[in-house]
């Protein structure tokens, strides 16, 4: 049955309405954190719920030099206040797109390039309410990592502001991280580590390390964390409860169209032989794999890029048995992975056509969610959604663009088009958004309190957000959707 609008908002904190500017102060904006001292600003000044915003903070070393490929590295104390006006510079993006049409070439949105690009971009925004609104206990934090397919992605994008979030979320602080990308973070070379093949997978390992350290100071509570990511900042979400499960820090976490399987099945690709035909590229084909690494360290970041770019390859993460483990599927079954409260979910219409994007849509999303959904249930409390909005994009060729891949995002976050938005698209997010941070403050049972089902399989708990655009949710058997699954072996 539908869950109205209306009611939901009476269990959401996510809509009350202040009748009174919230009280600004210049104290508000000084945060003596364990890092150092920092200094913000209010993202919304008009607004009568201003919002602290702290931008381009530095969470470890820049990779750089000798540390380029290494795992990241502590960044030292600072003594004098870090003004967090501006965000930092994403990490170097490849200059291809990720096509995610099907093979159509037609997507609804395309998302800017990044603002600016650097080798030093290991850095984290934080959007906090003042003071004046502060959580006893401390606020519950939401990690956001960006999708991308690993070579594309930033954290400056205005897809992922946080100011509405936390501006409609009573409790909430959200955070969001850069990490490398492409040969940066997924060099793929024998000279390393075998089991530090992904250092930009460990990027999350470190920004999550600084958050849980420095986060209090900010007014959020540092044993109530929630890691979640859209695409392959699902999948490096889902990754780091395979690989962090002996020390999470995180209580929960959310994988929005993706998981560790479209690493570990292929689906991104195989970066195999990528590493030789780029140093063969670069002149650094050396007698010894050290000598080789050595080598491609010495060349400027930005002709190392080109380079990538030039060659055409793409540079994912690989099984490394330390961040990405061969057997998963094995670990999944028998519970080896992180045990948080997971909601898990994928869009109806990932990619659009009938074929090949209704099979490209059940082999990546559609049936790894499904499989994970289905064994994490037997350790976890397990919530899966399936994502059915078709609302304007602002862009006049997609007036009826569907659930594409990517497109519950602006839902989540509040920063859908102003302009061309429905009212149910409105109340749409706000339902949305308002699930999320209730599952963020309350990992165990918040859900529940909505009157969502736990996921299992042969009962109505798959639960249809926006289906037929209508704001709130309905339930059905997960089997509804699952019907190609049994031959791509993904359930």
């Amino acid at each position: 049955m539908h869950l109205s609008f209306l009611s939901s908002l009476v269990l959401l904190s996510s809509s009350a309405v202040w009748a009174l500017p919230e009280k600004r102060t210049t104290s508000d904006l000084f945060v003596a954190a364990p890092a150092g001292p920092i200094v913000g600003h209010y993202s919304a000044p008009s607004s009568n719920k201003p919002v602290r915003e702290f931008l381009g903070i530095p969470f470890a070393k820049a990779p750089v030099g000798p540390l380029r490929f290494l795992p990241p590295v502590k960044e030292s104390r600072w003594n004098s206040p870090f003004v967090a006006k501006a965000y930092g510079p994403s990490c170097y993006n490849s200059n291809f797109q990720v096509d995610l049409s099907g093979g159509t070439g037609e997507n609804p949105i395309e998302l800017a390039p990044p603002t600016s690009e650097s080798e030093d971009c290991l850095s984290l925004n934080i959007w906090a309410p003042p003071a004046a609104r502060a959580t006893p206990g401390g606020a519950a934090v939401m990690i956001s990592l960006y999708g991308g397919g690993f070579v594309l992605g930033g954290s400056d994008t205005p897809l992922f502001n946080g100011t509405n979030m936390v501006q409609n979320q009573d409790g909430i602080i959200l955070v969001t991280i850069n990490y490398r990308l492409n040969v940066f973070g997924f060099p793929a070379t024998p000279a390393l580590k075998a089991d530090q093949q992904n250092p930009g997978l460990l990027d999350v390992r470190a920004g999550v390390e600084w958050v849980q350290k420095n986060i209090a100071s900010f007014g959020g509570d540092p044993k109530k964390i929630t890691l979640f990511g859209e695409s392959a900042g699902a999948a490096a979400t889902d990754a780091y409860l395979y690989y962090a499960r002996e020390d999470p820090i995180v209580s929960s976490a959310i994988l929005q169209s993706g998981t560790v399987f479209i690493i570990t099945e292929g689906i991104l690709g195989s970066p195999a032989g990528a590493w030789g035909n780029l140093t063969a590229t670069l002149n650094c084909t050396k007698s010894t794999a050290a000598a080789t690494l050595a080598c491609v360290r010495r060349v400027p970041a930005v002709t190392l890029r080109d380079a990538v770019n030039t060659s055409g390859a793409s540079f994912t993460p690989v099984i490394d048995n330390g961040t990405i483990f061969g057997d998963t599927v094995a670990r999944l079954a028998a519970g080896q992975l992180t045990r948080v409260p997971t909601l898990i979910g994928s869009n109806n219409d990932e990619i659009p056509g009938e074929t090949p994007g209704a099979y490209i849509t059940a082999l990546a999303f559609t049936c790894p969610a499904a499989r994970s959904a289905s064994h994490r249930a037997s350790y976890v409390p397990t919530w899966q959604y399936r994502y059915h909005g078709s609302f304007p994009t602002g862009n006049p060729n997609f007036p009826d663009p569907g659930a594409f891949h990517g497109s519950e995002l602006a839902q989540v976050f509040g920063t859908y088009n102003r302009t061309s938005a429905t009212q149910a698209q409105r109340e749409s997010s706000e339902y949305i958004q308002g699930a999320w941070a209730t599952f963020a403050k309350n990992p165990t049972s918040g859900l529940t309190a909505l009157g969502w089902p736990t996921y299992k399989r042969g009962e109505n708990t798959l639960v249809r957000l926006a289906y037929d655009n209508v704001p709130g949710a309905t339930f059905v058997d997960p089997a509804t959707y699952e019907g190609p699954c049994s031959g791509l072996a993904a359930a």
